[in-house]
């Protein structure tokens, strides 16, 4: 009887069970997704908890954490990208000769955010416009978690502290860093800098020579890329193992997502993939012109504008000068703007060797991660998951749903581009959009230049700062809407100018209107770090 029950046993390890059977049968489908139709990748996502098996047979999607790193380039590879022109770092900047010397210090630096204190800039725009109260922001379809009252009250309370420089001289006071270690001796200084710059250089061309290289017949398993893709890709990217290793994140402690709450994932979203994004745009620039560069920039100030376009021979038409003059007096009651793009390209004009187009780059990161109702979390009957408020996760479960990029600009992002071309100067006259999924690809749009639109923005900012900050009253919900909530009224007003908050709410709509589409990228299109054929989960 022992021999019979070992055989029996046997058999039974040999014949397949209809788990066994299921998951044979699913792991060729799984395998040929990822690895020749890497389109599908972000189907997959959604089908994977049903299928197949990640490494040490955890499902790949079960995990409840926002892997925000998911194969993210970071800034200091994109940084030595060929075609990339970056900024030195902060220490390098020695003096400010002008206002325009204030956009060489890098976004991360604490130079960059001192520079945003009581400053108007592109985060507070909109709302100082009164296109994202509630009655404007419903005609405009803003989603609800970028609009709202507190928006401007944010701003209220943002412009009325002062800003921290008030002149070129304070500025350079105040941003300049001081070396340490040379007793204050100028020669001594001078040499320092000039040994870490060399230093930053050599750092420079070994990053560049490590993770881009040229296309090369073949394609290195190793490497980032594809054939199908290596004619759209401005450079092959190389990935440290070491460098995809470490990019997993895993936060511990707080609530909802595993400990990294998705509401607070989807914001650091945007700022992980980045990098990514702008890559995008690299990428497809070079595919039009391949001498075409991307320029790191900061922030570029409205002084800087005051400097080289107030002068008696400035060639400007009567609306540029009219914006000019907006911003000059909106210095004089000590608003200062600024605005910060996450990048300028610059290529050759069509039919000109010597005439450049340059282009402000704003990159949208969707993020994929969201948040449901466990059943029996309450909130409501019904037996299904159920979507609900980013407020309260701790009982939550994360799931992944991502959805392709519309090919459009929200009119909610249109005051944003339109203030940062503004402040690059008139010779900037479009700005590129690259609105980016985790798993559907990507589009980038183009919207033209509008100084009539302009002179609106700039002042429905002037009656906000003169109707709330400058009387230092908050401002009253659908400010400027409403017939019995006083509201600074221009001496222009007349049929020609019409600064109404219904006014502007329109010409938002028609501006996001005049956007075109530049290009799209499926998902296997865009590059990114780690293995292009190697699944990684975006949920650990």
């Amino acid at each position: 009887m022992l021999i019979e029950d070992k055989k029996k046993k046997e058999n039974m390890k040999k014949t397949p069970t209809a788990a066994a059977t299921a998951a044979a049968a699913a792991a060729p489908v799984a395998a040929a997704s990822e690895q020749g139709n890497e389109q599908n990748h972000g189907r997959a996502h959604e089908v994977s908890k049903k299928r197949g098996k990640g490494r040490g047979g955890k499902r790949a999607h079960d995990g409840n954490v926002p892997n925000i790193e998911w194969r993210a380039v970071p800034e200091s590879h994109l940084r030595a990208h060929p075609c990339v022109s970056p900024l030195p770092a902060s220490y390098a900047v020695r003096e400010l000769s002008s206002w325009s010397d204030v956009s060489l210090f890098r976004q991360s630096s604490t130079q960059w955010r001192d520079l945003h204190q009581g400053r108007l800039t592109t985060s507070r725009m909109a709302a100082a416009m009164g296109v994202l109260e509630p009655r404007a922001a419903e005609a405009m379809g803003v989603p609800r978690g970028l609009a709202g009252h507190r928006k401007a009250v944010n701003a209220f309370h943002h412009l009325s502290s002062p800003s921290l420089f008030s002149s070129l001289g304070d500025a350079e006071a105040g941003l300049i860093e001081r070396i340490h270690g040379t007793d204050g001796d100028s020669e001594d200084e001078e040499d320092l800098v000039l040994s870490m710059m060399q230093n930053d250089l050599q750092s420079l061309a070994r990053d560049r020579a490590l993770y881009w290289r040229r296309w090369r017949a073949t394609s290195s398993s190793s490497c980032s890329s594809s054939p199908a893709t290596s004619g759209r890709w401005a450079a092959e990217y190389v990935t440290p193992r070491r460098v995809r290793e470490e990019s997993k994140f895993r936060p511990t402690g707080g609530s909802g997502g595993g400990g990294l709450g998705v509401s607070r994932a989807r914001m650091m979203w945007g700022n992980m993939q980045e990098a990514t994004a702008v890559l995008c745009s690299i990428n497809v620039m070079h595919a039009i012109d391949p001498d075409a560069v991307m320029l790191e920039c900061g922030m570029f100030p409205g002084e800087a504008l005051l400097d080289s376009q107030l002068s008696p021979t400035a060639v400007m038409s009567d609306i540029e000068r009219r914006n000019i003059e907006i911003v000059a007096e909106l210095q004089r009651m000590g608003c200062r703007i600024g605005a910060s793009p996450d990048g300028l390209m610059v290529r050759k004009a069509p039919g000109s060797a010597t005439e450049h187009i340059v282009e402000v780059v704003e990159v949208k990161n969707h993020s994929p991660f969201m948040s449901v109702r466990k059943r029996g979390s309450g909130g409501g009957g019904g037996g299904a998951h159920q979507m609900k408020a980013a407020s309260d996760e701790r009982d939550d479960k994360t799931i992944i749903r991502d959805r392709a990029p519309p090919a459009e600009i929200p009119p909610w992002y249109v005051p944003q581009l339109m203030l940062e071309m503004f402040c690059v100067g008139q010779h900037c006259r479009s700005a590129l959009l690259v609105r980016l999924t985790a798993t559907k690809g990507a589009t980038i749009m183009r919207l033209p230049r509008d100084d009539a639109y302009i002179t609106l923005m700039l002042e429905r900012a002037l009656r906000f700062y003169k109707s709330f900050v400058l009387r230092k009253r908050e401002p009253t919900v659908d400010f400027g809407n409403n017939p019995f909530v006083p509201f600074y009224d221009s001496e222009s007003d007349d049929a020609e100018n019409d600064f109404s908050v219904a006014a502007a709410v329109e010409f938002t709509m028609r501006v996001a209107k005049t956007a075109t589409v530049v290009d799209t990228l499926e998902h296997r299109q865009v590059q990114r770090a780690g293995h292009a054929k190697k699944f990684e989960p975006l949920l650990l």
